[in-house]
């Protein structure tokens, strides 16, 4: 766009900056017209075009200091809705970044990398060492705003805002630049800036006036996740966060940039639906596809309290998690068969595990609670002699909801299970085409002769109870594995 500018204003044609960019933009996607859809397109051109636009308001003021504030006010605001949208969180810092990145581009990275392309077009040798010099100068930047990134209290999360919170939004950034042009008076923006901030407050307050809850069975692909939330925000619960499993790999086939759950699936849901913290992290028991992006989770989002089962520890792992739950001084508590987790007026019931064992499967940390007007026994990676015991401890043991233990192995879910708890609904957490073959041929004829109901997120995808009082329906959402082998 620089270039096909610098070309028209040398042969003096009367073209204007606007005709330009809709030149470029039309250009683009006759290329590849899906560019339409990348974040970096769209905010780069919704950007841009809102600051041709403004151009009025900025030669307004003669001070540099005052056109450079400005400037990236504009700059903000005019990607404010993109972002919400895509990311569902503000940035407070993003003003004075934008004023010191603004000059940055504009005089030193814009203008290096066209006279480090014409070196190299005339002279390679000499050309690359000034490339060189430009990586450099982009990774120093690339630090900058990673460091940035990392100073904490300075995100703030609206979560995903509906089409007409986004409408109100656009509607009233676009008033407030009419009054900006119109009268150049900054007391007259205090109204439009009331609306936009209004907006703001209703979109993050909206989990809190939702009456809605809901039980979401991550789909984490060959592991488990499941994420509680109760209405009106008053409680959010994660039960594990998944983890893929690692064998040894030479040095020539390490990632450089290892897909992370947590990073790509879990936070990003969080922020979607406004969640800043959770009330409560479960660890049901040290296997990697169950607390491998543990770690990663509590360097990312705020985390009151871990529950772990009593006997947690067997591992480097386990001992790594429990370390940094200390360093961010959470609140640990481990729990056994008879113990109750009490949040307010809500409870979870811990069924399992009663006496410790060799098998960090048996011990698994198995949880019942009431959800929905639904009884939940969730099992995790239990197998049959756990389940005996729990039947033995439990005699009326009950439950509508069955997440089926250890992914639908073979090992797990038993007739005298099935018979005792008689679920109607049961729940699979697996991955597609997993190599142990999850859920078992047999478990699954199990459920079928007792009419039972499944649902597999290996299948399925993400399946979500969404619920009001003591009635919800159950939904599904397009499969992980699907979506992260096209990826």
């Amino acid at each position: 766009m620089m270039v096909l500018y610098l070309l028209i204003k040398i042969f003096k044609k009367n073209v204007s900056s606007l005709d330009v960019i809709s030149f470029t933009f039309l250009v683009l996607l006759f290329i590849n017209p899906y560019y339409l859809f990348q974040v970096g397109f769209q905010l780069s051109y919704v950007v841009s075009f809102g600051l041709l636009l403004s151009f009025g308001i900025v030669e307004h003021y003669y001070s540099w200091f005052t056109k450079l504030t400005v400037v990236s006010i504009i700059a903000q605001l005019c990607a404010m809705p993109l972002l919400l949208f895509h990311f569902y969180e503000i940035s407070l810092i993003s003003l004075p970044m934008n004023m010191i990145f603004v000059p940055l581009y504009s005089f030193v990275i814009l203008p290096f990398s066209i006279l480090a392309t014409l070196v190299v077009a005339v002279s390679p040798s000499i050309g690359l060492p000034i490339v060189n010099l430009f990586s450099e100068m982009l990774q120093l930047t690339h630090q900058i705003v990673l460091f940035a990134s990392s100073i904490p209290y300075t995100t703030f999360i609206t979560g995903k805002p509906a089409l007409l919170l986004t409408i109100g939004l656009i509607c009233s950034t676009f008033y407030l630049f009419f009054q900006f042009e119109r009268y150049h008076s900054i007391y007259l923006l205090i109204r439009p800036a009331v609306f936009i901030i209004f907006v703001l407050i209703i979109q993050a307050a909206l989990p809190y006036l939702n009456p809605y809850g809901k039980v979401l069975i991550i789909d984490v692909g060959q592991g488990d996740s499941i994420f509680i939330q109760r209405p009106f925000n008053k409680g959010s619960y994660l039960i594990d966060t998944g983890g893929r499993i690692s064998f040894p790999k030479k040095a020539w086939e390490e990632s450089s940039n290892p897909y992370s759950i947590v990073e790509k699936i879990t936070v990003p849901y969080l922020k979607s639906i406004g969640i800043t913290k959770l009330d409560a992290l479960f660890l049901t028991h040290g296997d990697m596809d169950h607390i491998g992006e543990a770690l990663p989770l509590m360097k990312e989002v705020k985390i009151k309290e871990l529950i772990i089962p009593e006997g947690f520890v067997r591992g480097e792992l386990e001992d790594k998690i429990i370390q940094e739950a200390k360093k961010k001084m959470m609140k640990i508590k481990a729990v056994k068969a008879g113990d109750r987790v009490t949040f307010q007026d809500f409870s979870f019931y811990v069924v399992s595990p009663s006496t410790l064992t060799e098998s960090k499967n048996d011990d698994s940390l198995v949880l019942w609670a009431e959800l929905g007007g639904l009884k939940w026994l969730l099992t995790e990676d239990a197998e049959i002699e756990g389940e005996e015991k729990m039947i033995e401890m439990y005699p009326t043991l009950k439950a509508d909801i069955l997440k089926v233990g250890h992914h639908g192995s073979k090992g797990s879910t038993s007739d005298l299970l099935l018979d005792h708890i008689k679920p109607s609904i049961a729940l699979v957490s697996a991955g597609d085409n997993n190599r142990y073959q999850h859920p078992h041929s047999e478990v699954l004829e199990k459920l079928s002769t007792r009419n039972i109901a499944l649902f597999r997120t290996d299948l399925h995808g993400a399946i979500l109870y969404h619920f009001k009082g003591n009635s919800g329906t159950f939904s599904t959402h397009p499969p992980y594995d699907e979506v992260y082998k096209q990826s």
